[in-house]
């Protein structure tokens, strides 16, 4: 079992479903306190770097992937 922050990489990478063609990371962006409900909030920042066959950038944004992933979905 995989724990700590390479834990919460592996599951987006799971949930995002991109396969080996990424090359993902995570990073703590904001942590704090919401004195309203209680809270302790850890914003998180997902990027994933697209790869071609050959292990190079691909042209196809993230944005273009995730819509036709959803579609797919429906």
């Amino acid at each position: 079992m995989i724990t700590g922050w390479k834990g919460v990489l592996a599951a987006m990478d799971s949930i995002f479903g991109h396969g080996c063609r990424k090359a993902s990371r995570i990073s703590k962006k904001v942590q704090g306190f919401d004195n309203q409900t209680g809270e302790h909030i850890i914003r998180i920042e997902y990027r994933v770097k697209l790869l071609n066959e050959d292990g190079e950038e691909s042209g196809r944004s993230l944005l273009s992937e995730l819509l036709s992933y959803s579609s797919s979905r429906e």
